[in-house]
C-alpha cells in the first residue's frame, strides 16, 4: 500500500490491504514450524475460523456435507489435524471465491 501506517490507507484501498493481511497471516500460520510449536493453537483458531465463516457464507450444510462424505462426521471436534485442515481449506476456498 506504499504508507507507513495503516491511518494513511486510503478508505476506497482499505478492503485490498485488509485481504493482503488474513493472506499474509495465513500464510505464516500455515507453516510447519508453528504447526510443530503450537498443534493446540493451531487447532483452536481452525475449529474457531470453520464455523464462524460458514455461518458468514451461508454455506454450513455444504461443508457438512463435505465433512459427511469425505470423513462420515458432523462434528469438528471428531475430526483429526490433517482432516481440519482439509475442512479449513475447503472453507477457504469457498471464502476466496465470494470474496
Amino acid at each position: 500500500m506504499k504508507v507507513g501506517s495503516s491511518r494513511m490507507i486510503p478508505l476506497e484501498k482499505f478492503r485490498d490491504a485488509e485481504k493482503y493481511l488474513q493472506m499474509w497471516i495465513g500464510r505464516l500460520n500455515n507453516r510447519p514450524s508453528v504447526q510443530k510449536k503450537v498443534p493446540d493453537a493451531v487447532r483452536k483458531r481452525r475449529i474457531a475460523f470453520i464455523p464462524v465463516n460458514m455461518k458468514k457464507l451461508d454455506c454450513e450444510e455444504t461443508v457438512r456435507g463435505y465433512m459427511e462424505k469425505n470423513f462420515s462426521v458432523r462434528s469438528l471436534t471428531e475430526l483429526d489435524m490433517k482432516q481440519l485442515d482439509r475442512v479449513y481449506h475447503y472453507v477457504s476456498s469457498i471464502k476466496s471465491r465470494t470474496t
